[in-house]
């Protein structure tokens, strides 16, 4: 519909500032114009002025000047040739006048040919021959009052400026002292008033008027004239204006019009903003649904699937289990991807700073690929090029995923060769940074340059025949460089296609310190809650403790009954929950809801010791169901550990539940190992599975019995882990052989050197790579000799031990291989 363009529609703000612009702009001018000629007509006054009492100052100064150079140049001489001096000198011809006289006649004869300016000499002890007219002249009020300023302040002038018939006039005077060369005459002659003259003392006043009319006026001469040209010139500017004004409101209907347009678009442009912040929340509100829906039915899969009994099963059976649990696992990984990629496209991933020995994590990331590789028959190789720190501060979890992704790649696209690690720091004098740089190179397929670009852009891959040959959903990239990228690093590429591939990841590091915990970070010796930053720095180190490798479940064993309550709307994860919990002196109460939990919560009759809550629930959430128990007005609701059980994975639910008074915060799919882990930390319960180094002899005798319980070797379980595949597991089981053969020949030497800290890495090491394999007893003697100090004599026996163990499990292995 058409819109008429009236003054109402034209009343904005551009239009009024248009109607107003050109009285506005006159007003103004004028207003400049006017204070400026006044700024003008005072400046000038106030130069002629300054300019005249400048020239009265000089002039007096010249009289001064002239009157005792004659002194000294005409009347000394001519005394000395007996020629007189005195006032009367036109009556005598041998004699001259007298300073002051001669003075006063320069001037008149100045006044008569130059600018009437008028000199006067007065003094309260005249000569009687200037009796009378010293009197006339201090009878002036000027004069009286210059004699009286000047006879107290002689260093000072003293001036006023008159107007006389309408001129402009100045009277300067300045004080008339008396000097050496005439002292002499003044107290020696006859006639003198007063014969006790010091030099200094203050004689009389020489004063000049001068007249300043003709200079006023050449001054206001020039102000009108300027102040005329300025006016033309602003008549000039007001009349262009005023045209100016006359040709844009012609345009006016126009402006009004685009206006109008623009304030559409705006509005258009507003509506569209706040669907777009609509969209956003809803993708939040999504992707929480989307990370609680397909986790919850993924927890109760793959806990079910690790409960499975798998040395009961057939071969077969044992290898549908595998290829189920392969399967979820593969679909997780997905799902954190896209979690992942979705976060970091919103801004909202934040990097966590810790401090972590970088070569245990190369080197437990590299155990972590024993199985693929040995499945591809291919070598893989890590290499410390230059290492001369070890301990540094960054996101270790971050950098272990990147490093994960890019060595995952290399050895998925290597079918024979090898895939070399290759690692250098670097220090930057400059920066005091260390400059880390990881070389990532396989003898793969290679990409092709064309290709290389597109690498790093979100769900891409070389070309559509990789995702079917090899999977993937092209995102694994993008995330690491991005996450590279947070970390103020960054991933390049170099690669020919079927010549292999090279990723060069770069990151600068800060230098860290071993066995330095931040402040808060040490496990709590109460129940007590902490603060929000002391949870996150301590569920960090609980996830470490957590990501472990395999551990036996005899040693997650509570050392004493612990009582549970779990809130859990999903039967199937409360299923789960039992299973995990069984045998493991664990006594749980179920709670279906917020609103049951809050109420076993106070009715129970011995009270809890943890409770684990489920944060999605009918009737009355996890949230709600924490704030209830925590407004309860007793120390035992406000200091309970509370876990947070939740499978939003998103950024901030950790925060959400810290804030609602929980204690910690744990993600679905449920890892039993880790969560009892946790559980632990919470209840302050100690197990074979946290073995301190001060453990004593007797601990270690009293637990002797658990260890011959564990096996040698556990074939099933690592048949499972591996599909059911034999070939696998006999080639990852001779390579972790020879693997471990070479750091037990190492942990010799190092005992030797009395090198403790690199015999408890090693230590650990071995204890990674047996856990890999399932090795039950060697891993667990190996985590002893971990734990264990340098000063204890069970050391050398641990030591034995291990090397006896190892070459039970070689002749176990290798009696199965054969």
């Amino acid at each position: 519909m058409h819109q008429e363009i009236t003054d109402e529609t034209c009343d904005n703000k551009p239009a009024r500032i248009r109607r107003y612009y050109f009285p506005t702009v006159t007003i103004v001018g004028i207003c400049i114009l006017i204070s400026a000629f006044s700024y003008l007509t005072a400046r000038s006054d106030s130069i002629v002025r300054e300019n005249a009492i400048e020239n009265a100052s000089q002039y007096l100064n010249a009289i001064a000047i002239f009157r005792s150079l004659y002194t000294s140049e005409v009347v000394k001489p001519s005394l000395a040739n007996g020629i007189k001096v005195g006032h009367d000198y036109k009556q005598h011809s041998n004699m001259i006048p007298l300073p002051a006289t001669f003075s006063m006649m320069l001037g008149e004869q100045i006044v008569q040919s130059q600018s009437g300016a008028k000199t006067s000499l007065y003094s309260p002890y005249p000569f009687p021959w200037r009796k009378e007219e010293s009197q006339q002249i201090r009878s002036e009020a000027f004069a009286n009052n210059a004699w009286q300023y000047l006879n107290a302040n002689p260093e000072d002038s003293y001036y006023q400026f008159l107007e006389l018939d309408n001129r402009l006039i100045i009277h300067y005077a300045v004080a008339d002292r008396m000097k050496e060369a005439c002292i002499g005459c003044h107290n020696n002659h006859p006639q003198s008033p007063k014969t006790d003259w010091e030099i200094g003392d203050v004689r009389g006043v020489l004063q000049v008027s001068l007249p300043l009319g003709k200079i006023v006026g050449n001054v206001t001469q020039q102000v009108n004239e300027t102040f005329i040209i300025l006016l033309g010139f602003s008549a000039f500017l007001l009349l262009c204006g005023y045209f100016a004004k006359k040709i844009m409101s012609k345009d006016d209907e126009k402006i009004a019009q685009a206006y109008l347009s623009i304030e559409d678009k705006n509005k258009m442009l507003s509506k569209a903003l706040l669907e777009a912040k609509q969209a956003e929340q809803l993708k939040g509100e999504f992707l929480a649904s989307m990370s609680h829906e397909i986790r919850t039915p993924l927890n109760g899969i793959l806990g079910m699937l690790t409960l499975v009994k798998l040395d009961k099963l057939d071969s077969k059976n044992q290898k549908f289990i595998s290829i189920a649990r392969s399967s979820a696992n593969t679909l997780l990984r997905i799902v954190n991807d896209i979690l992942d990629f979705s976060k970091l496209s919103a801004g909202r991933f934040d990097i966590v700073e810790g401090v972590f020995n970088l070569k245990v994590l190369l080197t437990n990331i590299k155990e972590s690929f024993y199985a693929a590789v040995a499945e591809k028959q291919i070598d893989l190789k890590l290499i410390f090029e230059q290492l001369d720190e070890e301990w540094f501060i960054g996101d270790e979890g971050r950098i272990e995923q990147v490093l994960t992704n890019l060595i995952g790649n290399a050895v998925k696209f290597t079918d024979r060769g090898i895939v070399l690690i290759l690692v250098k720091v670097n220090q930057d004098t400059s920066s005091n940074l260390y400059q880390l740089q990881i070389n990532i190179i396989d003898s793969g397929i290679g990409i092709a340059e064309k290709n290389i670009n597109k690498l790093f852009e979100s769900f891409t891959q070389e070309d559509a025949s990789t995702s079917k040959r090899f999977g993937g959903t092209g995102l694994g990239l993008s995330i690491s460089q991005k996450l590279a990228k947070l970390m103020n690093g960054n991933i390049t590429v170099k690669s020919k296609s079927d010549f292999g591939s090279a990723f060069i990841l770069t990151l600068p590091l800060k230098i860290g310190q071993p066995n330095i915990v931040a402040e808060g970070a040490s496990a709590p010796q109460s129940n007590d809650l902490q603060s929000a930053d002391h949870l996150t720095l301590l569920n960090n180190e609980v996830e470490k403790e957590a990501n472990r490798n395999f551990m036996p479940k005899e040693l997650l064993v509570f050392s004493r009954t612990i009582k549970v309550l779990l809130a859990e709307d999903s039967p199937i994860n409360r299923e789960l929950m039992l299973a995990i919990f069984e045998d493991l002196n664990i006594d749980v109460r179920l709670a279906e809801n917020g609103r049951i939990a809050v109420d076993l919560f106070q009715n129970e009759a011995l009270p809890f010791d943890l409770i684990l809550m489920d944060c999605q629930m009918p009737e009355m959430d996890g949230y709600q169901a924490t704030q209830l128990i925590r407004n309860i007005d007793s120390e035992y609701a406000k200091s309970i550990p509370i876990i947070a059980l939740t499978a939003h994975a998103i950024e901030g639910e950790k925060e959400k539940c810290i804030a609602a008074g929980m204690s910690d915060f744990f993600t679905k799919p449920i890892d039993s190992n880790q969560l009892l882990n946790l559980m632990k930390h919470w209840t302050n319960d100690i197990s074979l599975a946290d073995i301190a180094p001060e453990l004593t002899s007797n601990h270690r005798q009293k637990d002797s019995n658990l260890v011959n319980e564990l096996k040698t070797w556990d074939k099933p379980s690592i048949l499972s882990l591996l599909d059911g595949d034999e070939q696998k597991v006999d080639a990852l089981t001779a390579l972790a052989l020879k693997e471990i053969e070479g750091f037990l020949s190492l942990i010799k030497t190092q005992k030797s050197d009395e090198n403790y800290f690199q015999l408890k890495r090693t230590a650990h090491t071995i204890r990674g790579i047996s856990a890999n394999i399932c090795a039950e007893k060697l891993s667990y003697i190996a985590s002893q000799l971990e734990a264990s100090n340098s000063d204890e004599p069970q050391q050398p026996e641990l030591i034995a031990s291990l090397n006896n163990e190892f070459t039970s499990l070689s002749k176990e292995i290798y009696r199965e291989i054969k």
